[in-house]
């Protein structure tokens, strides 16, 4: 974790402090969820490793053995060797689904975060007047260009299963009329798509159908880039209300993340 900007108190009315310390608050709540991301884009590459090693240690289909009256009990042994194989890689999917939908939850979350300083700031004239508004746009531009999708994308994620609860949700949610992408081919007239996984070297890839459009999410090493990005613009935007000093301090450190 490294030194947030944190607004001098002498440049602002009285009035408005109570706003600059929610924005503080917030420019500290960015940087914890871009660590967070970092973490289950670990979480990501770790699994990663142990469901492949998994899929390659498939148990061996068994001999016959010499006395066939032996067949039931060797035969029951790999049932149940494949039964925890399988298991196996259920958990491991698993975790990366949760990975996935962990990293949407973030993204969106990160984004909310700059929606509510946006509403502080509205009623803060003094503060607003000095902050740097190109840095702030950049760091807007910079979410709504690589994240389009991340509010309908957060509705699957945080509600996992319950885009088809009901025959209206399902109904409301399905892609009509055939899909077709890198994980889900179908001519089916009406398909739901809930938390499909695309799982490549350097990116998780999870989709949804939500409002009848197939919407997606990518965990990444370049994802999480952006959001370091928008967060040291975010950052950047609010810098010239800092003190001189604390500003100094903070922009000697090494940046390493």
């Amino acid at each position: 974790m490294y030194l947030t900007p944190r607004i001098d108190p002498n440049l602002i009315p009285d009035d408005e402090r109570e706003g600059a310390r929610y924005i503080e608050q917030n420019l500290q709540g960015l940087q914890s969820l871009t660590v967070q991301f970092k973490s289950a884009l670990a979480l990501f590459h770790s699994t990663k490793v142990l469901h492949k090693s998994e899929i390659d240690n498939l148990p061996k289909i068994p001999d016959f053995p010499d006395d066939m009256s032996e067949w039931g009990v060797v035969s029951k042994r790999h049932r149940a060797e494949m039964e925890a194989y399988q298991a196996r890689l259920r958990m491991f999917s698993d975790w990366l689904r949760f990975a996935a939908r962990q990293g949407a939850m973030l993204t969106y979350s990160f984004s909310m975060i700059s929606q509510k300083m946006n509403g502080t700031l509205g009623k803060c004239p003094i503060m607003l007047s000095k902050v740097d508004l190109d840095a702030k746009k950049r760091a807007q531009k910079i979410l709504e260009s690589n994240f389009p999708q991340i509010a309908s994308i957060r509705l699957s994620a945080a509600h996992p299963r319950e885009i088809g609860s009901t025959p209206r949700d399902h109904e409301k949610h399905s892609i009509k009329g055939g899909h077709s992408d890198r994980v889900i081919s179908s001519s089916s007239p009406q398909l739901l798509i809930e938390g499909s996984l695309l799982i490549e070297d350097h990116r998780l890839v999870y989709t949804s159908s939500i409002s009848g459009r197939a919407v997606s999410f990518e965990l990444s090493e370049t994802s999480y880039k952006h959001l370091v990005d928008a967060q040291l613009e975010f950052w950047n935007a609010f810098s010239p209300l800092e003190d001189q000093f604390w500003r100094d301090t903070r922009l000697s450190e090494k940046w390493s993340f």
